[in-house]
Formats: structure tokens, sequence, C-alpha cells
């Protein structure tokens, strides 16, 4: 059967394909001249320009052979410097029973979550978004008062207890995706600091592959469950 790509990205020196069944390819960057020499910023729009399920399908062994050639890059067939792997995943889950419980979800989350910087969080309204932000800001040291959601400002900047900027952005208002570029988004992904995202579903084809996407539950008994794979 073939694979049919979900997902496209790259770094320094390879470009990557994710097919729906979880399998995962890379090329370098030197089997195609025209993205070795690329910049950061045209590797990004190649990724947005021809990171969709439109891509060609591949075959049963995972070859990209003329997958580039509408892309007007080069068609290429597969070589020792190709690689293909299984993508595992583990899924992580964390309960909150209730308000008095969201410092403690917040510390074990953060700890869990490690040195990512790019979270973004999924849920319905009013599922709790702002709320459990809140209280991740809050551990890191960010004033409780300072911390609100930025429904029309779209990002908030804060400082963490060790001085770190933090920036913490609700797409909730977002129609088009040039309002995202408008705001320099990039600038503030790129930037090494922490990211907290709500309603990323807005700006889904902007968000870079590293983004640790978190989904909160809610559940029958009012409580809620965060839940992520990585």
């Amino acid at each position: 059967m073939p694979h049919w790509i979900e997902k496209v990205w790259t770094d320094d020196e390879r470009v990557y394909a994710r097919t729906k069944d979880g399998l995962v390819a890379s090329y370098a960057f030197s089997q195609w001249p025209r993205l070795k020499d690329a910049t950061k910023g045209q590797r990004e729009d190649f990724r947005l320009s021809y990171g969709g399920i439109h891509w060609p399908q591949l075959d049963e062994d995972l070859s990209f052979e003329g997958m580039f050639h509408d892309a007007g890059l080069c068609e290429i067939t597969p070589s020792e410097d190709s690689v293909c792997y299984q993508e595992e995943k583990t899924l992580h889950e964390i309960h909150i029973k209730d308000l008095q419980d969201l410092d403690r979800a917040a510390g074990e989350f953060l700890e869990a979550v490690g040195d990512r910087k790019l979270i973004a969080f999924y849920a319905p309204m009013a599922a709790g978004k702002t709320t459990f932000t809140t209280a991740v800001c809050k551990r890191l040291g960010v004033r409780e008062d300072a911390v609100s959601s930025p429904t029309f400002a779209i990002v908030n900047e804060y400082r963490t207890g060790s001085g770190e900027p933090l920036y913490h952005f609700d797409f909730y208002r977002i129609e088009r995706l040039e309002e995202a570029y408008d705001i320099g988004l990039y600038d503030y992904l790129d930037s090494g600091c922490l990211c907290l995202m709500e309603w990323p579903e807005n700006i889904e084809d902007l968000l870079p592959e590293e983004t640790l996407k978190v989904h909160i539950a809610v559940n029958p008994d009012g409580s809620r469950t965060l839940s992520w794979e990585d």
C-alpha cells in the first residue's frame, strides 16, 4: 500500500516527511541543490508550501523518487543517504481535580515537558486554557496579576522569576495567517524563549514541527485532563 505524506519539516541538514501511518523518512539537503544553500526562511517557505497532505504518495519503501519534481526542485532516486524509521510516541496525561489542584499540576507539567519551548494548548471554549497557562506562569515566577489572556493583543510578554521572557499567545481572533506574520510570529517562536499558545488551531499551518501539542479535556465531573504525545 502507498504511504501518504501528512507532514514535512526541515532542520539545518535534512528534509523529513511523516506519513499518516507514523513512518518518517528523511534525506540530506545535499540531495537537493536548491535547498542545500537555502536560508532558514526559504526552508520554512518550502515547508509551508509543500508540507500538506496534497503531497504525492510514497511507494512502499518510502522512496522520494520524483516527489520533488512538481515542487521545482529535482527528481532523485533513493540512496544510502536516505533514512527511514518508525516514529514511536509516548502518551502523557495529567489529571487536574479542581482549581486547588492547579499548582501541583502545573509543576508536574513543567517537569514533564523539560526544556520544550513551544507549547500549544488545544481545548474547547471555557475548558481552562488561560487558567492553566496562568498556573504555569505562576510556577515560573511570573506575577499572577500580570497574566491575562491576550485576546486582542494576540501576544503578551511576561518575565519569569529568573528574568527570562515568556510569551503568551491567544490566536482566537486570527482569521488569516497573514495576521500572525504581521506580529512577527517567527521572531517569537525562534527566540528560544518559552511560548505558550492558546487557540493554535487558527495558525496550525505555521506551527514548527517541534511544537508540543497539549490537549485539555473536560471530564463529566468537572475535572480536567491534560494529554500529549512525544
